[in-house]
């Protein structure tokens, strides 16, 4: 009597366990279909450019963003300003083959980054010791600017620039 019992625990949990990972397997397909749904890719660009913003306390904007099943992004239209309100990056499109992405670690791993037709302006202004982009480094690398939990950490294996148009401005420069 024991043992059918016994065997009918293990098939019971048998069918849990079964039933489970079906549903983490259809839960997974689904947030993978989601993934490709303009308005959720949407949303997507508005909650990392409100982080962004939060963390950089800067102006982000992203027009579109398009993931393709969690390896690859295609952002375009994307607008970074500096810390006076100007232009510190826009780029028509970036697109990213991804490591991986642990966002709750500030962690990001890519095998190649392509900016396409980006505009770069490096500046230092009147009331400003460091230049644009050191502040905007600085707020990435720390986490006593914005009280962020954790330092952002990136590597880059593979990085292609086409198509540049840089400027460079420096008020304090006596050339």
């Amino acid at each position: 009597h024991s043992t059918k019992v016994q065997q009918g625990l293990r098939t019971r949990w048998r069918k849990i366990l079964i039933r489970l990972l079906s549903f983490l397997a259809v839960l997974f397909l689904l947030g993978g279909i989601l993934a490709y749904i303009p308005w959720v890719q949407t949303k997507l660009a508005k909650v990392l450019t409100g982080q962004l913003e939060s963390r950089l306390d800067i102006h982000v904007e992203i027009d579109r963003i398009h993931m393709r099943f969690l390896n690859s992004s295609d952002i375009k239209g994307i607008y970074v300003a500096d810390f006076h309100g100007d232009t510190l990056l826009y780029a028509e499109r970036i697109q990213a083959q991804i490591q991986h992405l642990w966002f709750r670690k500030g962690d990001f791993a890519l095998k190649r980054l392509t900016i396409e037709n980006p505009v770069i302006k490096v500046q230092r202004y009147a009331d400003d010791q460091r230049f644009d982009y050191e502040i905007f480094i600085d707020r990435l690398d720390s986490d006593t600017v914005t009280g962020a939990s954790n330092p952002f950490k990136l590597r880059l294996d593979n990085f292609l620039l086409s198509g540049a148009s840089i400027h460079y401005k420096d008020v304090q420069s006596t050339d």
